[in-house]
């Protein structure tokens, strides 16, 4: 099953991330972010599902989102944001394009 944000775009659009992208396991339980740390990749899922989750002082975790085949992970990233205010956590193992942070940037 496709990615359906990758299937949006252009096919010239398209090839041209895909070059800088690796096909990866989404195993159950990975962390692919954590709070205030730098995103080291973008993900774009094709089976399988991420939980975007808030972390509470005091209380426990919050999941205030969803990464599926119709999104990706690391949409904050953009030029002068470094870090994710969310833990990116694996909820449903799958299959994801996974791109490096800088080559996503670029």
């Amino acid at each position: 099953m496709p990615n359906l944000l990758l299937e949006a775009l252009s096919v010239v659009e398209r090839e041209s991330l895909l070059r800088n992208c690796e096909q990866v396991d989404l195993v159950f339980g990975d962390i692919l972010c954590e709070p205030d740390r730098p995103m080291r990749h973008a993900y774009f899922p094709e089976s399988g599902f991420i939980s975007l989750v808030t972390l509470i002082e005091g209380r426990a975790r919050l999941e205030v989102g969803l990464v599926g085949d119709d999104g990706m992970l690391g949409v904050g990233m953009s030029p002068g944001v470094a870090t994710s205010p969310l833990r990116g956590l694996v909820q449903g193992s799958g299959r994801a394009w996974r791109i490096p942070a800088p080559q996503f940037l670029r």
